[in-house]
């Protein structure tokens, strides 16, 4: 399983949000319809693993916890 260049035909600038997938193998976000990568053919991910969360949610909940 290692990178053969296919995927920089489908390479985009833009993340998760925009339905775009990532490859752990290429490192690269590539916009593709297929689960697999069109280049090694691993398994692309479709979400964030540590997506970012909102300041406000994170005080509200430390506030519920603690008061």
């Amino acid at each position: 399983m290692a990178c053969r260049g296919i995927c920089v035909h489908y390479k985009t600038t833009a993340r998760y949000e925009e339905n775009h997938k990532r490859c752990k193998i290429c490192d690269i976000f590539i916009q593709w319809e297929g689960v697999r990568c069109p280049c090694c053919s691993f398994a692309l991910r479709t979400k964030a693993r540590n997506p970012r969360k909102p300041a406000a949610r994170e005080d509200a909940r430390f506030v519920a916890r603690y008061a």
